[in-house]
């Protein structure tokens, strides 16, 4: 059975039954598509976001269609669609500030100093638990890539282990310690993933 034939209503039942094949076509699907998904579902407020923070309405809205679907009522593409539109809405005309999300806004290329534990790179920016945010935007976005096999070469699994080291409050050399990895090749997948950033951030050109 060729899969990629089926409907999605069809994948998400075979992913529900722990089919993880059915799952990861159905994702595929969704993350090609999703910009077609917002413009079809609040084109008049989609442009008010930048693609790192649409990702990451995206991508919350996918998991929770993906678990509260129910069959029969409406197409799954509907559905997704339909709180999609909502969440665009809500994020775009919500009082958005840095501070109440819990953000820090740093500059991509602040150095790493590990002389001192308050500096903030790009990789440890993090949301807090406030309802309605999107805690670690880019992590998620990265690891939907991995999944994907989209990643570049030099972002691999151990560098994404380190980040979400970071995220939890390791320093970098006790994040290096227990990945098992030097404190050199650390500050590498720090680098690697800070441009891979820029780059996203960047519409996949490199800044001059």
């Amino acid at each position: 059975m060729n899969k990629k034939l089926l409907k999605d209503e069809e994948l998400l039942l075979l992913s529900r039954m722990g089919d993880t094949e059915a799952e990861q076509l159905l994702l595929e699907r969704y993350f090609m598509r999703r910009f077609l998904h917002g413009k079809r579902a609040h084109p008049g407020l989609l442009y008010y976001l930048t693609p790192l923070d649409y990702n990451g309405v995206f991508f919350k809205v996918y998991l929770n269609a993906v678990t509260t679907y129910r069959f029969g009522i409406v197409t799954f593409r509907g559905y997704l669609q339909h709180i999609l539109a909502h969440e665009i809405n809500r994020e775009v005309t919500s009082s958005f500030s840095f501070a109440t999300y819990g953000y820090e806004l740093v500059m991509l290329d602040t150095l790493v100093d590990e002389s001192r534990s308050d500096d903030t790179t790009f990789h440890d920016i993090v949301a807090d638990d406030t309802p309605g945010s999107d805690p670690r935007i880019f992590l998620n976005y990265a690891d939907s890539l991995a999944r994907l096999k989209k990643l570049p070469p030099n972002i691999d699994e151990a560098t994404l282990d380190l980040v979400r080291l970071r995220y939890e409050g390791f320093s970098l050399k006790e994040a290096a310690k227990q990945l098992g990895i030097s404190l050199h090749g650390a500050k590498n997948r720090v680098k690697a993933f800070r441009e891979f950033a820029e780059i996203t951030l960047n519409h996949g050109k490199r800044k001059d």
